[in-house]
């Protein structure tokens, strides 16, 4: 699934759409381009929650190291993950992990 991301008042509607839509899983794994520039080019946060005002989603840690893991291009970097991108989309999936 690609979600868009402009921001809930640009395509939140269709985000929103799209999450209903389709079958949502309990693990998720979350691609974001890096628009600030800052940190490493391909990151993952391998520890901790994604927290966001609705409350917090783990970090799948045995999968999240698993990539890192896997491949030299992956590399531990809480500060790619600052930008507010994924927050719109994590946000949208909070309610499917709490069922």
């Amino acid at each position: 699934m690609i979600a868009p991301h402009a921001g809930y008042m640009y395509s939140g509607a269709v985000a929103g759409s799209l999450y209903a839509s389709v079958n949502l899983k309990k693990i998720f794994i979350i691609l974001c381009p890096n628009h600030s520039g800052m940190g490493e080019k391909c990151a993952v946060m391998s520890r901790g929650a994604w927290n966001i005002p609705l409350g917090s989603i783990p970090i799948n840690e045995g999968l999240a190291n698993a990539i890192k893991d896997a491949t030299d291009l992956v590399a531990e970097d809480s500060a790619a993950h600052r930008i507010r991108t994924l927050s719109r989309g994590t946000a949208s999936l909070y309610f499917p992990l709490k069922r």
